[in-house]
């Protein structure tokens, strides 16, 4: 027999595990995405707490709200506050011409 140092008092619950050096329940290595934070006792990658106003949604893997999948008509952007398609506000008419957000 040899000689070991133990962690006799302490059991781990999965999915954590024990570190023999410090004796404390761990998560082994996760790489969790950027903005995400991990959580020790499922760990898990998980978003913090973030409010998403309508009709935003929140995007788990980037932790950032968004538009839900909107598909715009040809020379229209995607206004991101409001997820609505509109016309660029850069867009200038010919003299007599009038802008038509429909067409």
């Amino acid at each position: 027999k040899t000689c070991k140092c133990e962690c006799p008092y302490v059991q781990c619950y999965p999915p954590q595990v024990l570190n023999e050096k410090t004796c404390q329940c761990e998560c082994p290595y996760v790489k969790c995405e950027y903005g995400q934070v991990l959580n020790p006792k499922t760990c898990k990658c998980e978003c913090p707490y973030v409010q998403c106003y309508p009709p935003q949604v929140l995007n788990e893997k980037t932790c950032q709200c968004e538009c839900p999948y909107v598909k715009c008509e040809y020379g229209q952007v995607l206004n991101p506050k409001t997820c609505k398609c509109e016309c660029p506000y850069d867009l200038q008419c010919e003299y007599g011409q009038v802008l038509n957000p429909k067409t």
